[in-house]
């Protein structure tokens, strides 16, 4: 048998509990100042880089749009993205892809009468933002744009954004105006109009622009996306429609939020959007529900419909919308949603309800039970963010008195809670948070009072995800044993890995995926052997224990003669003799099967014994003794 079928591989999980991450101090990014305006999003990709965007007054006197970037585990500080426009500048959005990637979006008076959207970008290793490039140079008076936007880690992007086309409502019910929902695609350089609208239908009017109404967009690994937007339906109730994005085109408008329930119709108004995509274009959208007129329901809920992944057979409409917010509490008006979803269709809903933040969601099987996460100390609105990742590791962030609270989650289902606060405290007026995908966590928010305002940020630095390894399945004869394993996904900073032979160091270091042991660190006999991945921080992940068995040696064969008698021995140190293998042959026409044998001759003579044997792992002996027999 040759070496490489030896060497035939077994898969092993490392399931050993991954350790929960580091929170990262607080890093005060701008203030105590009056002039902070607002925290308008923060960002985060696979590799663990990101950034947040926020507005202030600057020394012109003028709104201004600053951006701080965060790549090695570190932010640094604050750069004008909007340089160069004299102008207040307002709605202003970021993405983040790999490598510090950032781009943002923000809007300036173009002329007296007219606005225009624009957008800098970040390359990865630049230092400053390029020049302000417009993506839509009329989008009419910008009081209404609420854009959305959405990177993945290759840098790709798409943009949701409202356009008025009838602000006053002339002509149209009370509340309601005309709107266009424009689409803008990027490739990493530049942006392009996508020619289609979002909207169902162009000529339906839509509620007057409200952040409960906004359209929200998402973007999947392979750059096709999802929308998902607020629009009546034929009978003119508000309802939640989708549409994918592939490049640039559009699907049909997908139904999202129920037109019945329990069976009749259901006539309440739904709003309050939030949408979170993964993968390969799976999808869930939060949104709140109205009871209506006459209706199952007495009082606003909170529901979550799910999309599958585009490869999927169903790919072509949501699941039916489920509710997520557990029993109801009377009087009660839930608000301020964030949504995460997983490949495999898990997913996670925050949602505030008064003063307080709780946590819904569920999966493909069912609706979990519902956990409120604050301490019960917030006076005002709550407004929790929740991310999940493929790997069942989790983040939340709320806003407390006074504080930030952060709780973690780890893969192993170990959660842990801490409070953070600017330099100078006070009350929390936004908290923004975004992850990996792999446990990590940018978190930004605003705290002050009084008017003084800081804006701080801190992140989550996951420890690796659990891994998958393979070793030699059965016993080996090779001289140099490979062990390999999957890349341990871990985002902001770099992977080592060591391994460990009968829980001593053996190799350190590594920033492979491979090593190589020998004799001297595997020698013959059964091993435990483990790989440990560790991060910047020392944070480790270990797996489980596999078993390695080496035998180098071919077993040995021992023959004593006693007058006419012989007696022959079989030996091997590490495997074992393959008794399936075993053949003696005396030299007298007998033969035996044993790794004991005695033999007897008959009479005086010379013999040659023959003994033929293979070990467990593959070794072969072909032994010739001759003996003499008086």
């Amino acid at each position: 048998m040759r070496r490489a079928a030896l060497l035939s591989l077994a898969v092993i999980l490392l399931l050993a509990a991954p350790a929960r991450g580091a929170l990262l101090p607080v890093q005060t990014l701008d203030g105590p100042s009056s002039s902070i305006v607002a925290l308008d999003g923060v960002a985060m990709a696979g590799d663990g880089s990101g950034g947040l965007v926020y507005r202030k007054r600057a020394g012109d006197g003028h709104i201004h749009v600053y951006a701080a970037q965060f790549v090695g585990g570190t932010w640094l500080r604050p750069r004008q993205v909007d340089v160069g426009q004299a102008f207040d500048s307002s709605w202003p959005t970021i993405g983040a892809g790999d490598g510090g990637r950032l781009v943002v979006t923000w809007v300036q008076p173009f002329s007296p009468s007219v606005d225009a959207l624009w957008s800098a970008s970040l390359d990865p290793g630049a230092r400053t933002f390029q020049t302000p490039l417009p993506v839509d140079q009329d989008i009419g008076r910008a009081s209404a744009t609420y854009p959305s936007l959405a990177m993945n880690d290759g840098g790709q992007a798409y943009l949701v954004y409202r356009v008025e086309t009838n602000p006053t409502g002339t002509g149209l019910p009370p509340g309601y105006v005309g709107a266009d929902l424009r689409m803008a695609r990027y490739d990493g350089a530049f942006w392009t109009p996508i020619s289609a609208l979002a909207n169902r239908n162009r000529n339906q009017p839509v509620p007057r622009a409200s952040a409960a109404n906004a359209p929200k967009i998402g973007i999947d690994v392979t750059g096709n996306g999802l929308v998902a937007f607020d629009e009546p339906d034929d009978d003119f109730v508000d309802r939640v429609w989708a549409r994918r994005i592939f490049g640039p085109s559009v699907s049909v408008p997908l139904l999202v939020s129920p037109q019945t329930w329990g069976g009749m119709p259901l006539r309440g108004a739904a709003d309050e959007l939030a949408l979170s995509e993964s993968g390969f274009g799976q999808g869930a959208v939060a949104f709140r529900q109205q009871p209506g007129a006459g209706g199952a329901l007495t009082q606003p809920r909170v529901m979550a419909a799910t999309i599958p992944e585009s490869s999927d057979n169903n790919s072509g409409h949501f699941a039916a919308a489920r509710l997520v917010d557990g029993t109801p509490v009377a009087g009660t008006i839930p608000g301020a949603l964030s949504v995460s979803v997983q490949r495999q269709g898990g997913f996670a809903v925050g949602f505030g309800l008064g003063s307080g933040s709780w946590l819904g969601g569920g999966d493909n099987g069912g609706v979990n039970a519902t956990e409120r996460l604050d301490d019960g100390s917030l006076v005002g609105a709550a407004t929790p963010q929740v991310d999940v990742t493929e790997g069942g590791a989790a983040s939340q962030a709320w806003n407390e008195s006074g504080a930030v609270a952060v709780h973690e989650v780890t893969a192993g289902g170990v959660g842990t809670m801490t409070r953070v606060a600017s330099n100078d405290g006070g009350a929390v007026s936004e908290v923004r948070l975004a992850g990996s995908g792999v446990g990590d966590a940018a978190i930004a928010f605003r705290q002050g009072d009084g008017g003084v305002q800081e804006i701080a940020a801190t992140a989550i630095d996951a420890a690796p995800l659990p891994f998958v390894a393979q070793t030699p399945i059965g016993w080996t004869r090779a001289k140099r044993v490979n062990l390999t394993w999957d890349d341990a996904q871990n985002a902001i900073g770099g992977t080592t890995y060591s391994i460990t032979v009968d829980d001593q160091d053996a190799v350190d270091n590594l920033t492979t995926t491979h090593a190589t042991l020998g004799p001297s660190d595997l020698p013959d006999g059964k091993h435990v052997v483990r790989v440990i991945a560790s991060d910047r921080l020392g944070q480790q992940a270990e797996s489980d224990a596999a078993t390695v068995r080496v035998d180098r040696h071919a077993p040995a064969v021992t023959v004593r003669r006693s007058g006419r008698s012989v007696r022959l021995v079989v030996r091997d140190g590490a495997s074992g003799v393959r008794s399936s293998t075993l053949r003696v042959s005396f030299g007298d026409g007998r033969r035996a099967r044993s790794a004991r044998a005695r033999h007897a001759y008959g009479r005086p003579g010379r013999y040659t014994i023959v003994v033929q044997v293979s070990d467990k792992a593959g070794n072969h002996e072909r032994v010739r003794r001759v003996v003499r027999v008086p």
